[in-house]
């Protein structure tokens, strides 16, 4: 018995003793007009939080010894942050005094390396687009990105899955994504999941340079980190409507909920689009390429425990596309009949996209630990029409890809463990990332009348059809690990690795049809398997020459995953390798003219080899075949420069510039024919982005009016260099009037009218 009422004094008196040992951070958020109700507090990387009361005043309790990050945002007014640090049990207070946003920067809070930083102290060249941002730039989905970001292009390819994102040269057409797509910490996976809608997205990371060792494949030229808002502590929501030309019509809303005060939380948000197609078919006279798009989220937020938080995200994209590549038959026939076109198909396409997440925290006293588990699966459907292969009202080339569909699965899980406690010399990060994935996709490649009767044996048959269906299931797993160690109070030293294992396997059929006869199974069904690996290490060296001027000097290796060319049917081919690169890049980042000015410049020199390239070979019996070989050697230097500068009181200016001149020391296609010398396609060669913002107003009623100028240096759509889209500027413009809590907004794109090429591909067609 004695034992018994020891056991049950030491257990009550764990939270007493822990309670004893923890302080109570207390202040006041202020401004030069008094309080500011309802600002924000929180400690980054913890599960602190609170929300200032009608006198500014805030209270955090249970706080352990430690140093910390302390945030406050608030509606009107720049992010300021704060590092502290609480040596003992006790009170303590902090006051803050925050600037109105239209005075001073905001500080910008990012997780580029898996763990909330300050912009500016973080050795990695990124761009953060805030939520402020993302409304005046009018970003809906990531074909709005181009030359926001230094050396940032994303290519439409005209359809809901046919983006094509570029980071200083890094960009792929065919096969896995060279820029990793984040949504709340899990990766797209492949092509069929990007694009999808921007709903109440909080901020939009570009992080720049391979980030194998944190973000693994397909990261080779950098991540596009997307990050939703969290549900809060308190109750509120939003709701937007808009109209424009060409039918477009948009609407939006949002809304917050505490279901439980300070443990449970809902926020859900929805999104509405439709726009009247830009295109005329002359084939039918119908308008083409509308469409209606419909996308929501939900995301629940409990917090059991003073340190332990659970998120479960819920998100849904629908693309319906009434018509989709909108393609010419050549770049002289595009630029003779822009927006005529003349197809015998339809080609409209239905996108459905899942992704559920949840993602469970603990901040521990020394150790913080994350589980990310993740399931998302994206369909496309061709509604009963054809792919066109000709791009004319020719009955020549169609793809059917109606008899199997086209569906994709993947199943992830990550674990991270992580050291907990700031203000230590060495601060480290490590763990562990698997993924399962299915994909189903057939196509039928049907040859029509129009086809002339065949003179060799690589000529189509008029109405024959060849048929091949792919089922592929991938698995992979990868440990990493990085950490930071602190010499000095102004150098530390980041060395970071990955481990990446993949295995594939493919289980495919090639079939000919020739009516009347019957289907002749050219080759039987054949299950094919690979495996790949890869090994990411990274160096990055940092210098604080002070607080407001930040150097970096980094190495970095990337990679992106290999694959297996389903549709061919030469087992020799049915293969490629990981490509990779190895990066070197110097930065600096700078903070002057107290708070008012803000300038990062980075320079960097990229190597890149065993580059997988689409190439086409002929097939016995007639006709053509796609395969991904690996050649090809390119380098690539470039500089990035960002500026934002607060001119004076109201007065904004934004700017970012990038160079990259990508070329090819070695690019053999052919047995005769050699691209060396050759530029990259789809990478401009330089990006420039001016904004301008003014702002007037006092008290309930505020304005702004806003000038754009984006600028796309030349960039080629082939290997071969033929194919070009010359410089070119795009001017936007956007005016705003708030009262209290209603707003309207006024704004236009591509003010000149410019026209220009946005994709290209010779051996597919051209839009603009």
């Amino acid at each position: 018995m004695k034992k018994c009422l020891t056991l049950f004094f030491l257990a009550c008196s764990v939270p007493l003793l822990l309670a004893q040992n923890t302080a109570t951070l207390s202040g006041t958020v202020q401004s030069g007009d008094g309080a500011v109700p309802g600002a924000s507090v929180a400690i980054l990387n913890t599960t602190y939080g609170t929300v200032a009361d009608r006198e500014g005043r805030f209270s955090l309790t249970g706080i352990r010894p430690g140093q910390y990050t302390v945030a406050v945002t608030a509606v009107g007014f720049a992010r300021q942050t704060r590092s502290i640090s609480v040596a003992s049990a006790g009170n303590q207070t902090l006051d803050f005094r925050l600037t109105e946003s239209t005075a001073q920067l905001e500080e910008v809070v990012v997780s580029a390396q898996k763990r909330e930083e300050v912009l500016q102290n973080t050795p990695v060249p990124v761009t953060a687009l805030t939520a402020r941002q993302i409304e005046l730039y009018q970003l809906r989905t990531l074909s709005d990105l181009p030359a926001l970001a230094p050396n940032l292009n994303v290519v439409d390819a005209g359809a809901p899955q046919s983006q094509i994102p570029s980071i200083r040269g890094f960009n792929s057409f065919v096969g896995e994504p060279a820029v990793g797509i984040y949504v709340d910490g899990v990766v797209q996976i492949d092509g069929n999941f990007l694009n999808e809608q921007f709903v109440d997205v909080e901020r939009i990371e570009v992080l720049r340079g391979p980030q194998g060792t944190l973000y693994g494949r397909n990261a080779i030229g950098g991540v596009i980190n997307i990050v939703t808002k969290k549900p809060t502590n308190r109750l509120g929501g939003r709701a937007e409507a808009g109209l424009g030309n060409f039918g477009q019509q948009r609407y939006a809303a949002n809304l917050n909920v505490p279901l439980l005060k300070d443990k449970l939380f809902l926020k859900t948000a929805g999104v509405y689009e439709r726009r009247d197609g830009f295109f005329t078919n002359a084939f039918n006279n119908r308008r083409y390429d509308g469409f209606q798009r419909y996308a929501a989220n939900a995301s629940l937020l409990w917090l059991p425990a003073a340190r332990w938080s659970v998120r479960l995200d819920g998100n849904l994209n629908v693309d319906d596309f009434d018509g989709t590549y909108p393609y010419h038959t050549s770049i002289q026939d595009l630029r003779q009949n822009g927006y005529t076109i003349n197809l015998s198909e339809q080609q409209a396409m239905r996108r459905n996209l899942y992704r559920t997440s949840l993602t469970v925290n603990h901040y521990g006293e020394k150790l913080n630990f994350t589980s990310i588990s993740s399931f998302s699966r994206s369909v496309s459907d061709l509604q009963g029409t054809l792919f066109e292969g000709d791009f004319s009202p020719a009955d020549f080339l169609k793809f059917d890809y109606t008899d199997r569909g086209y569906g994709s699965s993947v199943a992830m899980q990550e674990f991270r463990v992580a050291s907990a406690e700031k203000g230590q010399k060495l601060q480290w990060i490590a763990g562990f990332n698997g993924f399962y994935q299915q994909r189903e996709e057939g196509i039928t490649t049907i040859y029509g009348n129009d086809v002339p009767p065949p003179q060799t044996e690589q000529d189509p048959i008029p109405n024959s059809r060849f048929i091949n269906y792919a089922a592929t299931r991938n698995y992979g797993a990868a440990v990493f690990g990085q950490a930071t160690y602190q010499f000095t109070e102004r150098f530390n030293v980041t060395a970071g690795i990955r481990y990446d294992y993949e295995s594939r396997q493919a289980t495919t059929s090639f079939d000919f049809l020739l009516p009347p006869n019957p289907q002749l199974n050219t080759q039987p069904e054949n299950t094919v398997s690979a495996d790949f690996n890869a090994i990411t290490p990274k160096l990055t060296l940092q210098y604080v020459l002070n607080p407001n001027v930040n150097l970096f000097a980094t190495y970095a290796r990337g990679f992106r995953a290999g694959g297996m060319n389903v549709y061919t049917s030469d087992p020799r081919l049915r293969q490629f390798t990981p490509e990779f690169s190895n990066n070197y890049e110097l930065g600096v980042k700078t903070t002057l003219l107290d708070n008012k000015l803000r300038a990062n410049l980075t320079g960097f020199v990229i190597n890149w080899r065993d580059k997988q390239v689409q190439t086409p070979l002929p097939v016995d019996g007639g006709g053509f075949q796609q395969a991904i070989l690996n050649t090809g050697l390119l380098n690539a230097q470039g500089v990035e420069l960002e500026l934002s500068y607060l001119v004076f009181k109201n007065l904004q200016l934004d700017y970012n510039l990038g160079y990259t001149r990508a070329i090819y020391r070695d690019l053999p296609v052919s047995e005769t024919q050699n691209l060396r010398n050759n530029t990259q396609p789809f990478q401009p060669l330089y990006t420039s982005m001016l904004a301008v913002q003014y702002g007037f107003g006092k008290k309930d009623w505020k304005g702004f009016v806003r000038g754009e100028w984006r600028a796309l240096g030349r960039q080629y759509f082939d290997f071969e260099n033929v194919s070009l889209q010359d410089p070119y500027s795009l001017f936007n413009a956007k005016a705003g009037l708030n009262y209290k809590n209603y707003g309207l907004e006024l704004w236009v794109r591509n003010l000149t009218g410019e026209r220009y090429i946005q994709f290209g591909y010779a051996q597919l067609g051209f839009a603009n």
